[in-house]
């Protein structure tokens, strides 16, 4: 291959494991049909973390679900999630959803990149898995770290 190709490993499927002596893997040939999905992007390196949330989104696919008819009405805020993470290149969300407990909604969040980033300007309380509360952190983002955060409505 030269500078001008790409190559593509659409599946990859072997026969045997390991390169220090013959160990077969039959079930690992996986001889049936497969259908896939793939799309490539070529992008500038500026431009890698919006590239990496795009092949996130390719991947995870839209779930909706129907429910019963629900009383009340919510008046349409013609808002979206805001956010100060959400506008940094290096974050990608993972989750958004109504808290556990019904006082608000739960924000989840990682850092891409392998720079320590702020997110936001004052402390925030982080939550753990369980949606209890951690210790106060600084706003600042480790590289690789995943940040979980309680979102209420300002009054």
């Amino acid at each position: 291959m030269g500078d001008d190709t790409i190559a593509v490993t659409i599946l990859r499927a072997t026969g045997e494991l390991g390169d220090w002596g013959y160990f077969p893997t039959p079930e690992a040939q996986c001889l049936r049909d497969f259908q896939v999905e793939y799309t490539i992007e070529c992008h500038q390196p500026a431009d890698r973390f919006a590239a990496y949330r795009r092949a996130k989104a390719f991947q995870t696919p839209l779930t909706a679900l129907q429910i019963a008819k629900q009383k009340g009405q919510v008046p349409a805020s013609g808002k979206t999630l805001e956010h100060p993470a959400l506008s940094l290149a290096t974050i990608c969300p993972t989750a958004y959803k109504a808290a556990e407990d019904g006082d608000g909604q739960v924000l989840r969040y990682y850092n891409m990149s392998q720079e320590t980033v702020r997110v936001t300007k004052q402390p925030q309380t982080a939550l753990d898995l369980l949606e209890e509360p951690r210790a106060e952190d600084s706003g600042l983002l480790s590289p690789q770290e995943i940040r979980t955060e309680r979102l209420r409505e300002r009054e």
